[in-house]
């Protein structure tokens, strides 16, 4: 039987033979959260009755989006992490340690063949090492930490095979931003990306990191890259797809006369060859977040700022990926590189890409930055204009004030970076500090029914807010500057401010939210689906919904309808959906529409009211609690 690397791992986390589209409950090896979800997840972890995690070994707590604190709100949030992280004995990074998927791979919690959930979006990151690694939100989150497992579907599998060699001066964050541009946002859809061919054998793991990292802008679930040539201080057993395994579809690329690439604002997935927007004026430029901050990124700026400055009136933030990267950088001289060059040095961190903490740009500012996402509001200012592209394509550029590759200011593409994989770094490195599999997971408890006592759905009734917009992202759902809250009251007050600034205002209780495709794409951040149920909206229509946010949605218990088929749906109608059918009327007009039918797992949860009060109800004692039906 013939398996994809995503089947593979997924099989031996369910204990038995899986495959794509099947409903899998799954052992996990491990869990993360930052200080933008693990709040949330604590506050659930609570109201499920939760008194100890499964395995606190297995369980990493990272301060990283809003460090240092930048006001008492955040403060507090911090404050709660760390006294549960006292309580339970998990593993906690605080203040300054750095990035989160920088640091599960730095301490080694997160290794080949694991199947690893995170608390953020770009978890898929360490897909690098060959594990199978997915986001996920906070009461997810909360779940796991009571029980240690969860359920999820096995997803089909877009194999990209790359072929060639990257030219010298084309980096991994040229690649994927080539990738994505051709795959699109939606393209890999609740899909695992296989990265593989001979193009990959070469790339040394900080670049293997950049390359998963962006599945996510793809849509995907979880990217993995294929282990041909991974070096790792440690032995490790490899996992490669079997010959005939069955793909969704099979990619091909010829990577040998790939050119730097720049994405253009808003989206990620607006890649174009750096000749195209050569000699746009910028004012600012970004070197960090998890995709490209490590010290090969740095050592990319430095070769080409070394011995100049920045261009007059240009800056230049950097945002290391870790405290051991910034001291490496410290010891080999280049950070004084970097800062005589002109440029300032803030914590480790996610802050700038998020918007959420420092390096907020002005309106009308452009910035060019080494990030993941360039959403309208991304970076926390709805009216700049955000470029994407390799560290060092915003090093040439700050230096000469406009987009610029390194050759366009004398630097030539040089030699691969012999300093440069240093992710892992000997000393930082932990030995695997879990338990076996066999003792921290015991035995299973058998599964609990009790789902035929859940009430039927009720038929949702309300009038339409249509917004037929694609790719409405969390941070449009809800800035970043709101989410340092734990107050649903209050983050309802802010919600789709950015998209529509008077809606919260005239949101009436049992609207029905209308939207286009992809909705809720980008973060990992519940606060989204929180602040629109919170709102009052009953229910959203969408033509599809991100991954994430659908999952997010179903455990709060919004209702969500994918409604494929073109429908005659305007603002104002009466809409009434019989969600036990998948029925989507609309009273104004007298039509209906068939809608995509809900996962069973998904049902139950919602008509339990959430995932919260779904595992409430499954038993008196959370910690022995199974899902039912998987």
């Amino acid at each position: 039987m013939s398996l994809t690397i995503a089947e593979k791992i997924i099989s031996r986390a369910a204990g038995r033979i899986v495959r794509a589209g099947e409903i899998a409950v799954v052992r996990v090896d491990g869990v993360m959260a930052t200080d933008a979800t693990a709040p949330m997840a604590i506050q659930a972890f609570r109201q499920m009755g939760g008194r100890r995690v499964w395995n606190p070994l297995r369980v990493s707590l990272v301060i990283d989006h809003a460090a240092p604190a930048p006001n008492e709100r955040a403060a507090n949030l911090h404050t709660m992490m760390r006294q549960f992280a006292r309580e339970q004995g998990c593993h906690f990074y605080d203040v300054g340690a750095g990035i989160c998927h920088q640091l599960m791979v730095e301490h080694g919690h997160v290794r080949p063949g694991y199947l690893f959930l995170g608390a953020d979006s770009h978890t898929p990151t360490y897909g690098a090492l060959n594990a199978f690694a997915a986001g996920i939100g906070s009461t997810d989150l909360a779940g796991i930490l009571l029980m240690g497992r969860t359920w999820l579907k096995v997803p089909p599998t877009i194999k990209v095979e790359l072929h060639g060699r990257l030219p010298l001066g084309v980096t991994a964050k040229d690649l994927i931003l080539f990738l994505v541009g051709q795959v699109g946002l939606e393209g890999a859809n609740y899909q695992c990306v296989e990265f593989a061919g001979e193009a990959i054998a070469p790339l040394r793991l900080s670049q293997r990191m950049t390359l998963v990292n962006m599945a996510s802008e793809m849509g995907a679930k979880a990217g993995v890259v294929e282990p041909i040539g991974l070096r790792l201080p440690y032995a490790f057993e490899p996992v490669f797809a079997d010959a005939g395994a069955t793909y969704a579809r099979v990619l091909r690329f010829d990577v040998s006369r790939l050119t730097p690439h720049v994405a253009l604002p808003h989206s990620p997935a607006n890649a174009v060859p750096i000749a195209q927007v050569k000699g746009t004026k910028i004012q600012a430029g970004f070197i960090g977040s998890c995709t490209n901050a490590r010290l090969d990124d740095l050592h990319q700026a430095a070769a080409v700022l070394r011995g100049r400055r920045l261009a007059p009136g240009t800056r230049l933030v950097i945002a290391p990926a870790s405290r051991a990267v910034f001291n490496a950088a410290l010891r080999d001289g280049t950070l004084a590189t970097l800062s005589e060059a002109g440029a300032t040095f803030i914590s480790p961190g996610c802050g700038p890409c998020v918007g959420t903490h420092e390096g907020v740009p002005g309106d009308g500012e452009v910035v060019i930055s080494s990030t993941n996402r360039n959403f309208q509001g991304r970076m926390g200012n709805p009216k700049a204009q955000i470029y994407l592209a390799s560290p060092a394509v915003v090093a040439a550029s700050v230096l000469a004030g406009e987009i610029a590759a390194p050759d366009d200011v004398g630097v030539s593409a040089g030699a691969d970076d012999p300093l440069g994989d240093q992710v892992v770094l000997g000393d930082r490195l932990t030995e695997p500090d879990c338990v076996s599999s066999q003792e921290a997971y015991g035995d299973q408890a058998e599964p609990l029914d009790g789902a035929g006592s859940a009430p039927a759905f009720q038929p949702i009734v309300g009038c339409a807010r249509v917004y037929d917009v694609d790719n409405i992202d969390t941070d449009r759902i809800i800035p970043g500057k709101y989410t340092k809250t734990l107050s649903a009251g209050e983050l309802a007050r802010h919600v789709l401010e950015d998209l529509d600034p008077g809606f919260a205002v005239r949101a009436q209780p049992g609207d029905i939210l209308v939207v286009g495709h992809n909705f809720g794409c980008g973060s990992s951040r519940e606060q989204a689906a929180v602040a629109l149920k919170a709102a009052g909206v009953a229910c959203v229509i969408g033509r599809s919904f991100a991954r994430i946010f659908y999952r997010n949605a179903i455990n709060v218990g919004l209702p969500l309808v994918e409604l494929g088929e073109p429908h005659d749906i305007a603002p104002g109608h009466r809409l009434r959906i019989e969600l036990e059918h998948g029925l989507v009327m609309n009273e104004t007009t007298g039509q209906s529409f068939h809608a995509a039918p809900m996962p069973t797992m998904m049902t139950q949860i919602l008509r339990a009211g959430g995932l919260i009060e779904y595992l409430k109800a499954r038993h008196d004692s959370p910690q022995t609690i199974t899902f039912a039906h998987a």
